[in-house]
C-alpha cells in the first residue's frame, strides 16, 4: 500500500509494518522477526546504510560462537572511516526523550553526550549528596558482613600489586563499618607503598607501615 508492506495489518504505515494480536517473546526457536542460517561460527547481521560515504554504516550483528565454542556475541556497530574530532562515531542508549549512555567519543558517557574519558558521568543540576541510598555511583552488596571495593590495578607488577578502595559493613553481628584506602606491594624494596591525602596541589598526609608524616615531603619515618 502506498510502497508500504504490511504482515498482519491492511493498513501499513511504514515500509515494513507488522502486527500481532498478542506478541511474540524471544527464544531460540520464535520471535515476531526471526532470522536464522545454515552454517555455525558466522555472523547475521541487520545493516542501515550511511549516505554520508560509501563506506560508512550502522549494524546489528549476532555471532553465535568462535574458537569452537557457544560463545554468543551480540554487537551493536556504528562504523565510519572519518572517525576523529566532531566526526566520531558514537552507540546511543536513549530512554524517557533522554540520551542515558553514549559509546562513543573517548570512552563510555553516562549523562553525557560526548564523553572525553574512559568513563565520563554527568548529573544535572547540583550532583548527588552521599546517603545511605543515594549516590553518583552506589554500590551495594547482598550478605551482611561483606565488602564492596574498587580496584587499581598495577601494570608494573599485575596480578600481585594494587590499590583500592573497599567499604565493610560489619562482620554480620554488629554495624562496625570500615572504609579502608589500600596499597597492596608483594615486594620488599627501595619503595614503601604509601597513601596519600592531597589537599590544594600537595600530599598534606602521607601513611606507610612505619608511620605516619604530616605537611612534608619526607616519607613517614614515625608513628602517631
Amino acid at each position: 500500500t502506498g510502497g508500504n508492506v504490511g504482515i498482519g495489518t491492511s493498513g501499513p504505515t511504514a515500509k515494513l509494518h507488522i502486527y500481532e494480536a498478542n506478541g511474540t517473546s524471544a527464544s531460540a526457536t520464535n520471535g515476531t522477526i526471526f532470522i536464522e542460517k545454515g552454517d555455525n561460527q558466522s555472523k547475521q547481521s541487520i545493516v542501515f546504510k550511511s549516505n554520508m560515504s560509501s563506506d560508512d554504516y550502522g549494524a546489528i550483528e549476532y555471532l553465535d560462537g568462535d574458537s569452537g565454542y557457544e560463545r554468543g556475541k551480540l554487537i551493536i556497530k556504528v562504523q565510519n572511516n572519518g572517525d576523529t574530532g566532531n566526526a566520531r562515531d558514537q552507540i546511543i542508549f536513549h530512554n524517557s526523550g533522554r540520551d542515558m549512555m553514549t559509546i562513543g567519543g573517548s570512552g563510555i558517557g553516562i549523562g553525557v553526550v560526548n564523553p572525553g574519558n574512559t568513563l565520563q558521568i554527568f548529573e544535572s543540576g547540583s550532583g548527588t549528596s552521599a546517603g545511605p541510598n543515594t549516590g553518583t555511583i552506589l554500590l551495594q552488596h547482598q550478605n551482611a558482613g561483606g565488602k564492596n571495593s574498587i580496584t587499581f590495578r598495577s601494570t608494573v607488577n599485575a596480578g600481585s600489586d594494587y590499590g583500592a578502595i573497599e567499604y565493610e559493613d560489619g562482620n554480620g553481628s554488629n554495624e562496625l563499618g570500615i572504609l579502608r584506602l589500600i596499597a597492596e606491594n608483594d615486594g620488599t624494596g627501595t619503595y614503601e607503598d604509601q597513601v596519600r591525602i592531597k589537599i590544594a596541589g600537595s600530599d598534606r598526609v602521607r601513611f606507610a607501615s612505619n608511620g605516619v608524616s604530616i605537611n612534608t615531603t619526607a616519607d613517614p619515618s614515625y608513628t602517631l
